[in-house]
């Protein structure tokens, strides 16, 4: 008689007999279409960036073994990072079981299945994946892609609508023509920069990459990549889109045999929340690349130490075609090391932005670390050349970049400035080298030249800035930047002769060149010619009325000539184009509270812009002083005696005693509660 348990072991193993047998192959309808919808449909259906579609039966019955084939070797879906932790948002990743159901699928001959249970194919918003936007931006022509070529880099300048400040919370990009167009990048240009360049170039749009005044907005990754799902941004964290600016759209392009016309647009998607929080973008990497013909491990690393307390919220690698893997970790003071992101085989295709659906917290003297590693060897199959050179730093394909872009959030506001300032020093020290490299082999660049030159001022060696912009100038005397560059340096040489002279000359190239406007301005400011100051600022609003220096310059010196309900509009306008500016806030709270006549004096806002400085630096006297100022015009006069004692106290520890007797003066006016609206302000000539 056989026991309980040898009973219990022949049924496990007849069941485990049963379940073989009752394995069915795997069909479209019950198996396969869940899988191809979650994860391909994205870009595999009419209309988008991949070559066919994949919603039906029959489109995934013809290339069954191909799908197998991709997913296998994890080619597709194409997601380049290995798996996050915390994960990383959008993580195209298939299980195993659902790489082997659809390598099963493929050799049971793609069987369709019960079509009628088959799930119903997934919507998508038509033209746009993040629903409709609340603004769309189309280039205003047609660029022809000329049939032959490696690449082509273009930037296309799409101006933003007069209007309101709006914040951007999400972005999506029709590329227009996703035969052609490789990958594009979204900048912010708060200046008239990019227009300047784009007017000077006979096509649409213009060709210099990298040069230029467009920035990425406000800490923040913009762009498209064939694959790659637009999201909205975390909550808290959009960025400011200010009228009258231009957003610049990077486009890489490969010519494919034909002319080829682009038509890119973007839809942009608001919210009425302005950003609690503004990130910032470092960059690891090297301008300095010389990989050997035939290298097949060429490794580039790079680091950076932070200063204070970060969070950790996206990294965005670039390389080109010799790139083959790149890893980023972080060493916390301790000598604890964490992996950041790691990328085995790097494909210029898809390349992506990677961000954590968890930010990572990053204390005080951590370590980042970067490291690239290139084959220049015959073996790499993305190889552009067949017989394998030298390569150096470039945007061009056959040449390569080095980056990894790193976006962090700093724990508290206080840890801003000391981010950056210790950034851009490494930052600067990683572009002289690169420049340094480039005009080695260039001497006779303008435009390395001239952005040598810019490195070095802002290292502080104006001699040898001085020296690279006049050989910038020198090598393309009608390129009206260099020019305005040299002027600049000079007016800070304090040669205003030979600064006015630079300008002239500039104004002749460009008539409405904003920033040369403004600096003579300056310059005849200096000088005590107080009314041509004036006409030169006039000149610069008219020419850029959406520049913040222009709009908060002709302000002024409408204060100066005793015209403040017109300084107060320009400074409205100043700060709807950044209205984080304590410069300007002040000036208008003051306006605002003290100086205008009864009927245009606005005591509540007046009192929220005070308020907002006073958030900004609590312990500024001249800030308490306006916001007394605008207490008391709003009639809250005890209020305002207490902000000016505060004030004056504070200003008398810092030992600026004629300014903390102005304010007891102004104290005394609340205190009697009469009158004080009379009395002029005497601004402090340190403020």
């Amino acid at each position: 008689m056989r026991s309980p348990a040898a009973g219990r072991a022949r049924d496990a193993r007849a069941a485990t007999i049963l379940a073989l047998i009752a394995v069915e192959d795997p069909t479209w309808a019950r198996d396969v279409a869940p899988v191809l919808f979650e994860h391909c449909a994205t870009c595999h259906r009419p209309g988008e960036a991949a070559p066919f579609s994949l919603l039906t039966a029959d489109d995934a019955a013809d290339l069954a073994r191909q799908i197998a084939e991709v997913t296998r070797s994890r080619y597709m879906p194409p997601w380049l990072a290995e798996p996050g932790d915390p994960p990383f948002v959008g993580e195209r990743l298939l299980t195993d079981d659902e790489v082997a159901t659809l390598s099963r699928w493929a050799e049971a001959g793609a069987p369709a299945g019960d079509l009628s249970r088959a799930p119903e194919p997934p919507e998508f918003s038509p033209g746009w994946r993040l629903g409709t936007p609340d603004l769309v931006l189309t280039m205003a022509e047609p660029f022809i892609v000329p049939a032959d070529g490696i690449d082509l880099y273009r930037n296309f300048v799409l101006p933003v609508p007069d209007g309101a400040m709006k914040y951007v919370r999400g972005v999506d990009l029709r590329p227009g023509n996703p035969r052609v167009v490789h990958h594009a990048a979204v900048k912010l240009d708060r200046s008239d920069g990019s227009r300047r360049l784009d007017a000077a170039d006979p096509l649409p749009g213009f060709e210099e990459m990298g040069r230029g005044d467009a920035r990425p907005p406000d800490g923040h990754f913009v762009g498209w990549t064939p694959g790659r799902t637009p999201q909205f941004l975390p909550e808290g964290m959009s960025w400011r889109l200010s009228p009258g600016s231009d957003l610049v759209l990077q486009l890489h392009m490969l010519p494919s045999g034909k002319p080829e016309p682009v038509q890119a647009s973007l839809g942009l998607f608001f919210t009425d929340v302005p950003p609690a929080r503004v990130p910032f973008v470092l960059r690891l990497g090297s301008k300095a690349l010389d990989i050997p013909a035939g290298a097949r491990d060429h490794e580039v690393l790079d680091r950076f130490t932070l200063p204070v307390d970060v969070e950790l919220h996206a990294l965005a690698p670039h390389a080109h075609f010799l790139g083959r893997s790149v890893r980023c970790w972080a060493t916390r003071p301790d000598g604890e090391r964490r992996e950041l992101l790691e990328i085995r085989e790097w494909d210029f295709a898809w390349q992506d932005e990677f961000r954590y659906a968890t930010p990572v917290r990053l204390t005080r003297g951590t370590t980042l670390e970067m490291q690239w590693t290139y084959d220049n060897s015959s073996d790499n199959p993305r190889n552009p050349r067949e017989s394998p050179e030298r390569v150096r730093y470039g945007p061009s394909s056959l040449e390569e970049m080095c980056d990894l872009w790193i976006q962090v959030v700093t724990v508290d506001d206080a840890g801003f400035q000391p981010l950056r300032t210790e950034f851009v020093r490494k930052d600067l020290a990683l572009r002289r080298v690169g420049l340094e490299m480039e005009l080695a082999h260039e001497p006779d660049d303008p435009d390395a030249r001239l952005e040598f030159g810019i490195v070095l001022l802002q290292q502080g060696d104006a001699a040898g800035a001085r020296r690279e912009l006049e050989r910038a100038v020198e090598l393309a005397p009608d390129r009206a930047q260099a020019r305005h560059q040299l002027g600049s340096l000079l007016a800070l040489d304090r040669d205003p002769a030979g600064a006015r002279a630079q300008f002239l000359r500039v104004l002749a190239l460009e008539p409405d060149h904003v920033g040369t406007l403004i600096q003579l301005g300056i310059l005849a400011e200096g000088a005590g010619d107080l009314e041509e100051a004036h006409g030169w600022y006039r000149r610069a609003v008219a020419a850029g009325p959406s520049n913040f220096a222009a709009r908060a310059d002709l302000g002024r010196s409408l204060v100066r000539r005793g015209e403040e309900h017109d300084a107060a509009e320009q400074y409205e306008a100043a700060l709807a184009i950044d209205p984080a500016s304590n410069e300007v806030r002040r000036a208008l709270a003051w306006l605002l509270a003290t100086s205008l006549s009864d009927d245009a004096r606005d005591g509540p806002r007046a009192l929220s812009l005070a308020r907002a400085l006073v958030a900004e630096k609590p312990g500024d006297p001249i800030g308490l002083d306006v916001l007394a100022a605008a207490q008391a015009e709003c009639g809250r006069f005890k209020a305002a005696v207490d902000t000016a004692t505060r004030a004056a106290e504070t200003a008398r520890r810092r030992g600026s005693l004629a300014l903390a007797i102005r304010i007891e003066s102004r104290r005394d006016l609340y205190a009697r509660s009469q009158a004080w609206r009379d009395r002029a302000y005497e601004p402090d000539e340190n403020r």
